[in-house]
C-alpha cells in the first residue's frame, strides 16, 4: 500500500518454469470497493468460528465442572461416605440399630448436602450407583458387628429407581 500515491501494489509470480511477474497498481478506493464484501463475509465467518469455539469450550468446561460430573467421579473413586445415625428403642433407651446416611465431601473439603446431590443423582441416573456404594460400605462395616450383635439392624434409604430395577 502506497498511501502517498493512494494505490495498492499487488505482485503475483506465475511459476519457476516461466518466471513471469504480474504487477498491478490499483487505487485504494477501488480496492476497498471491490473487496469490501469479501472482507465482510470473511470477517463474519471468522467471528462465527471464534464464537463456536468459545461455546464448545464453555460447554465442555461446564460439563467437566458440573456437580453431576463431580458426583460421577466421586462415585468412581469411592468418595461417597456413610455416616450412621443410631436407632434407639425408646422404652429401654437401648441402641437397636442405625440408619445409614450417604454423605459426600468434595475434594476441596466442602460437604455437599444430600438434599443437593441426591436429586442430582436421580436426575442424571446415578442414584442406583449411590445406593450400591452405600450398600457396599454398610456390608463391609456391619460384618464384624453382626457376630457380636446378631439383632443389629441397619436401615438404608432407597430411591424409587432402586425399586424399579430388577437387579436390585
Amino acid at each position: 500500500v502506497d498511501r502517498a500515491r493512494g494505490v495498492v501494489l499487488s505482485r503475483f509470480s506465475r511459476n519457476a518454469l516461466m518466471p513471469i511477474d504480474v504487477v498491478a497498481l490499483e487505487p485504494i478506493d477501488s480496492f476497498w470497493g471491490r473487496h469490501s464484501q469479501s472482507l465482510a463475509v470473511g470477517a463474519a465467518l471468522g467471528m462465527l468460528l471464534v464464537l463456536a469455539w468459545i461455546f464448545m469450550i464453555l460447554r465442555f468446561s461446564r460439563y467437566q465442572l458440573s456437580l453431576a460430573t463431580e458426583l460421577r467421579q466421586a462415585l468412581a473413586a469411592g468418595r461417597i461416605e456413610v455416616q450412621y445415625q443410631p436407632v434407639v428403642e425408646l422404652p429401654s433407651g437401648k441402641c437397636v440399630g442405625a440408619e445409614a446416611l450417604a454423605r459426600w465431601q468434595r475434594e476441596n473439603g466442602e460437604s455437599v448436602s444430600p438434599d443437593v446431590f441426591i436429586p442430582i443423582a436421580e436426575e442424571v441416573g446415578l442414584v442406583q450407583d449411590v445406593t450400591r456404594s452405600v450398600l457396599r460400605t454398610v456390608v463391609d462395616d456391619i460384618k464384624p458387628m453382626l457376630a457380636e450383635f446378631p439383632g443389629l439392624s441397619v436401615n438404608v434409604n432407597l430411591a424409587p429407581d432402586d425399586l424399579k430395577n430388577a437387579a436390585f
